[in-house]
């Protein structure tokens, strides 16, 4: 039996009639990565992990285990031969079967002696700390609780690569970071290859060692949590991840000469500073800027309502006008007019009331900067 090492994908693409739903998808998976798939309901997450479970033909493409081809569109492993485990959104536990035998179902098919199955499954549901439910129905038991049926019914064949496909976006928000926590605990435990499909910005980044985000079948940006979160590559990456305030703007001045460039822009005809930095995640921005600058061309500036401070700093320096105030709890949500009569979202611990006219700054290497010529890649 092959020890997997890495999952390889190449050059995927998957057709359904005229319609690509994916496109040039590359990827590679470490053993013991935990690897999102994230991005809006459309965008081909799920496509693109029952295409690697073998669940889906693919149009053409590679994917490999370690050296060995798997699937090429001609020639493919069967589903069941693949290593792989999967968990899916609805559970698709059996009814009828109690929890016990739900998780030993895979086990009996592999014609394994009762007593090494009792021992699995018993060691498994109490990794899953679902000791003492082994004779109960999937209808006697909450959401959470199915979905850790699901979970060790997949995790107890011992997969070389674990497969989930939004398990938590059927539970309730406390239910969810509680079962994100758990996963994570068992990730860690085990050790195995996972790839992951969320439409959830905040899993992804909790549970992540690598995250790629999409957008209608292609690849955006794959990354670490940190890389996706901070650097962003493209306008759409930045949108999707929480950078609610994007501008349109004039670059006035850029210096690029090293890897972090500073930038003027003009919004408004109020002038901003932004010092970015050239990265291999963001590698296409410096061309595209002095292009932009060059000809004049409009750009788009963005920036997280968390970043924004309140006072006043050396520089981007700004008048707001608090029009709508959310209560969050710890901090308030807050919408204000600046004084170049652009809108902005940000955040305050503080006590603010509608109608209160605040300083705020932004940090000039918080301040991002997207010519329109690569905001995505579709």
């Amino acid at each position: 039996m092959r020890e997997f090492k890495k999952l390889t994908i190449q050059n995927l693409t998957k057709k359904f009639g005229e319609k690509e739903a994916l496109t040039d998808f590359n990827l590679t998976v470490e053993k013991g990565q935990f690897v999102t798939f994230l991005g809006p309901s459309g965008c081909g997450k799920s496509t693109a992990l029952n295409c690697i479970a073998g669940l889906l033909p693919i149009t053409s493409g590679q994917i490999y285990i370690n050296e060995e081809c798997i699937d090429n569109g001609i020639k493919k492993v069967p589903v069941e031969k693949r290593g792989f485990g999967m968990v899916f959104q609805n559970y698709a536990l059996f009814p009828h079967l109690t929890v016990f035998n739900n998780v030993a179902f895979g086990l009996e098919l592999k014609r394994i002696s009762k007593n090494e199955i009792k021992e699995k499954v018993l060691n498994i549901l109490k990794m899953v700390h679902l000791e003492g439910y082994e004779n109960k129905f999937p209808s006697q038991m909450s959401g959470g609780e199915q979905q850790r049926v699901a979970i060790a019914r997949c995790i107890v064949l011992e997969p070389d690569l674990l497969m989930l496909d939004e398990p938590l976006s059927n539970l309730d928000a406390k239910l969810r970071n509680d079962m994100r926590y758990e996963l994570k605990t068992l990730h860690e435990r085990l050790q195995v290859a996972s790839i992951y499909v969320t439409h959830d910005q905040q899993e992804a980044l909790a549970l992540s060692d690598k995250i790629v985000v999409m957008k209608k079948g292609y690849i955006q940006q794959v990354g670490t949590p940190e890389e996706i979160y901070s650097h962003p590559a493209n306008l759409f990456v930045a949108d999707f991840m929480g950078f609610r305030n994007i501008w349109e703007a004039q670059i006035e001045e850029i210096d690029d000469s090293n890897d972090e460039a500073k930038i003027v822009v003009d919004i408004n005809g109020h002038k901003l500073i932004s010092h970015t930095k050239f990265t291999n995640q963001n590698r296409r921005l410096k061309p595209a800027l002095q292009q932009a600058f060059k000809n004049h061309q409009t750009i788009n500036t963005a920036i997280r309502p968390e970043d924004f401070l309140i006072g006043k700093g050396e520089t981007n320096n700004l008048k707001c006008k608090v029009g709508i105030v959310e209560y969050l709890g710890q901090i308030s949500h807050i919408t204000g007019t600046l004084n170049n009569n652009s809108q902005a979202d940000f955040r305050a611990s503080e006590k603010i009331r509608i109608g209160d006219e605040l300083d705020l700054w932004i940090p000039p290497e918080k301040l991002l900067v997207f010519p329109k010529g690569v905001n995505t890649y579709v």
